[in-house]
């Protein structure tokens, strides 16, 4: 089960190959499905600092700006679409 999907309009609702480089709908599912599980907090959050995914541990983290690891969201092309953040505290 995702936990939880923070529901915004997204830019680009496919990820095809002429995609604009922004992070999907999909997307965001699938990195929610494998977040989710996570015993870390993990946030993703879009090119433009949106949050729009925060696992389980997230929810009950203090504040995301205490992330020790920021990792930008690569699509099939090299571009960044976003970034995901976690932290050891959990």
């Amino acid at each position: 089960m995702i936990h939880k999907l923070i529901d915004i309009p997204m830019p680009c609702e496919t990820s095809s190959p002429d995609s604009t480089g922004r992070l999907t709908k999909e997307h965001i599912t699938r990195l929610a499905a494998t977040c989710a599980k996570a015993d870390q907090p993990i946030w993703v959050h879009d090119l433009e600092a949106r949050c729009l995914y925060r696992n389980p541990p997230a929810e009950r983290a203090p504040d995301r700006r205490e992330a020790l690891m920021i990792f930008d969201i690569v699509d099939h092309s090299d571009r960044s679409i976003g970034y995901l953040a976690t932290s050891e505290e959990g």
